[in-house]
């Protein structure tokens, strides 16, 4: 035999014997499994101590692995800061109100142009030591090109609707004004469907059906109804609809940056002072002589109330800017609407104005259809419209920018934070009157 075959032959004889080896291994596996099947069809009580270990194992590994949840200090601490800066942003909104009803009502200045003015001088300043000299918030740089064509239109808009709005409230109470500006919803989807040609779900329709009703319910019972207050108040609404869908038509054509409240205000405020200062100038300036010829006593404590009223709406824009940084959209939506109802409250309890259950029924009838077309808009849409909701966000964000300062009523979403849903989020923007 060559010592190639014997080669061979041994490596033959080594499979043969791993085969073999290999083959009593799974005979015996087998051997011992049917022992084990019979034992225990001789004993059940073996199959019963193995599930019952099985059980026990099983037990064991989801008492191992379920830990319990603790809340940390800095959950707590987030929570505690997230409730002070609504607290504040409630308050300043309700401070602004109050204080600008007092002049009108109590101090007898009705020059709503002249207050307005005030609040853009103070607003102005304020916002440029926040952003430019403090850096408290970063600057949005809009190019100069826009100034004209954009911020002017915008500033113009806003002016007549800020000052309508104080227009309104020197003969109507806080409480019914507020109802009434809970019809801005209604204006922006007429406007969008008859001039935009938007179009809207149904649940958007039907929660406007409330709004309307809730007005028409609280004007009939108000006992103080002001034509013209309730007039100017209605026309404030509606170029409250038309200041939103303006500004959300210049930030979806892509050439306006998006803004928080500060940095609107710093655009906003000098050019509206601009705008304010020959009106006031020209239709009132001689009237406010005459009043303090006749009361010098109010000169200084209405100028302590103009001025303080200036720096609390702009103190109101900047508590919006850091609510709008710690909560949700949603959240927003929730606490706006909160703030608006306790706006009225307060009013009611300081001014004493009578409401009848109807009143408040019709104010709450009102508020809920807001709060409900709040919710349905501020819905994501589906996946396969990205294209279009892009541009629908783009046009709320913008909207909600320059909105609450009219309406009081909302949120904002001016941090990034908030950028990924709507909720008719508005900036407090020099919330005078309204």
């Amino acid at each position: 035999m060559t010592k190639a075959e014997e080669e061979n032959r041994l490596l033959l004889g080594e499979e043969d014997f791993n085969h073999n080896h290999h083959h009593h291994h799974k005979l015996n596996k087998t051997t011992l499994e049917a022992i084990q099947t019979d034992s225990m069809a001789n004993n059940p009580s073996l199959d019963n101590d193995k599930q019952f270990n099985t059980q026990n194992n099983d037990i064991k590994l989801n008492i191992t692995t379920t830990t319990p949840t603790t809340t940390s200090p800095s959950d707590h601490a987030n929570t505690t800061k997230k409730v002070v800066a609504v607290l504040f942003w409630i308050l300043f909104s309700a401070l602004t109100l109050i204080l600008n009803k007092l002049l009108f009502s109590v101090l007898s200045f009705p020059y709503p142009i002249t207050l307005t003015m005030v609040h853009t001088i103070v607003c102005s300043i304020l916002s440029f030591l926040v952003i430019c000299v403090f850096g408290w918030v970063p600057l949005v740089k809009q190019d100069r090109s826009i100034f004209f064509t954009q911020v002017v239109p915008l500033a113009i808009i806003f002016c007549v609707n800020i000052v309508i709005g104080n227009t309104a409230l020197e003969y109507i109470h806080i409480s019914f004004n507020q109802t009434i500006k809970s019809t801005v919803p209604v204006f922006t989807v007429f406007i969008n469907v008859l001039f935009l040609n938007k179009k809207y779900q149904r649940l958007v329709y039907a929660s406007l059906i409330p709004v309307v009703g809730g007005v028409a319910m609280a004007s009939f019972a108000e006992v103080n109804f002001n034509i013209i207050g309730f007039l100017c108040s209605v026309v404030s609404s509606g170029t409250t609809a038309l200041q939103l869908i303006f500004a959300g038509l210049l930030l979806e054509g892509g050439t306006m940056k998006k803004m928080d409240p500060i940095n609107l205000l710093l655009y906003m405020a000098p050019t509206s002072f601009a705008i304010l200062l020959p009106l006031s100038f020209a239709s009132e300036w001689g009237g406010i002589h005459q009043h303090f010829a006749a009361h010098p006593e109010q000169i200084g404590k209405a100028s302590l109330i103009l001025l303080g009223s200036g720096v609390i709406a702009f103190l109101l824009n900047y508590s919006t800017f850091i609510v709008a940084s710690l909560l949700s959209s949603l959240a927003m939506v929730v606490t706006g609407n909160i703030k608006a109802v306790t706006n009225i409250v307060i009013s009611v309890l300081i001014f004493r104005n009578k409401m009848t259950v109807f009143n408040v029924f019709g104010c709450v009838v009102a508020l809920g259809g807001a709060a409900w077309y709040q919710h349905v808009t501020s819905k994501k849409p589906p996946p396969a419209q990205t294209d279009d909701s892009n541009k629908n966000n783009n046009t709320k964000n913008a909207s909600t920018t320059v909105l609450e300062g009219n309406q009081a009523t909302s949120a904002s979403e001016s941090s990034p934070k908030n950028n990924h849903a709507g909720n008719d989020s508005k900036s407090d923007l020099l919330n005078e009157g309204k």
